[in-house]
């Protein structure tokens, strides 16, 4: 799903019982493209405390990767809001966030409900990897 000037993507995730929230990592591509513009990318508790940002260039994107937004500190939220939103790109000159069209979940893209899910990790200590959404 290409992000455009402007677009807001979130969506919100449950976080294992009792698991200490590191990070979070999304799944982005660029097609193959040097883009413009960048994302923002927000973290956010159920009752809207901050927990982490990444602002991140879209030319620092490669195809299909992982990208890691660090929580401030250690955090032990019930539920998770990601928010990413584009600057300065345009059709064909901006990068994806990559979806699991394949699911019952659902994710806001500019406040309308869309089916699918972010291919994401949640990054947990103690844990080696959970993956809260399997992208393939």
């Amino acid at each position: 799903d290409e992000l455009l000037n402007g677009d807001v993507v979130q969506t919100t995730v449950a976080v294992p019982a009792d698991a200490t929230l590191l990070a979070v990592q999304i799944l982005l591509s660029n097609y193959g493209r040097n883009n413009s513009g960048f994302l923002d990318i927000k973290l956010h508790d159920s009752n809207g405390k901050h927990l982490g940002r990444r602002q991140l260039l879209n030319t620092e994107v490669e195809d299909d990767s992982f990208f890691t937004v660090p929580l401030t500190a250690p955090a032990k939220p019930e539920r998770l809001t990601i928010t990413l939103r584009a600057y300065a790109s345009t059709p064909g000159d901006a990068i994806s966030v990559m979806l699991n069209p394949n699911t019952q979940q659902d994710y806001q893209r500019n406040d309308k409900s869309q089916q699918g899910a972010l291919c994401l990790n949640l990054l947990l200590e103690g844990w080696r990897l959970h993956s809260e959404t399997f992208c393939r």
